[in-house]
């Protein structure tokens, strides 16, 4: 792995396969953020935290809306109520993003920046390190 304090993998074949087998999140145990990014208060924390939230989010979404075969109709409708990765992103854009995944992946593909903005407001971006 590169340097970076962390990568996102989302590998899948559906919308309906399972969201905890298809997401990984991998800490890079060597870079100086880990130790900070384990730890559950501080500032440093808080900080580090709600870049990896937003982060981890931003990718999740960013990833199935570059997918040029997505089809959202694809997904078993009963894999949204369990597990699965549709579920899990649907949860994802109705907490933070007050839409459904549909109207994520559609923003964006179309206005990245309003895309970017939405996320830091439904995520809180940084409130937590200024509070």
């Amino acid at each position: 792995m590169e340097p970076a304090a962390w990568a996102v993998r989302l590998d899948y074949g559906s919308l309906s396969d399972s969201f905890v087998g298809s997401v990984r999140l991998l800490l890079n145990a060597d870079h100086p953020a880990a130790e900070a990014l384990l730890e559950t208060s501080g500032d440093r924390a808080a900080i580090l935290h709600s870049v990896l939230r937003i982060d981890v989010a931003r990718q999740l979404i960013g990833t199935v809306a570059a997918d040029e075969f997505l089809d959202l109709d694809d997904a078993d409708p009963i894999a949204l109520d369990d597990g699965s990765l549709r579920a899990g992103l649907e949860s994802i854009a109705a907490t933070f993003l007050s839409m459904d995944l549909a109207s994520a992946i559609e923003m964006a593909r179309q206005d990245p920046s309003r895309f970017e903005r939405n996320l830091q407001v439904g995520f809180e971006f940084l409130m937590e390190a200024t509070q």
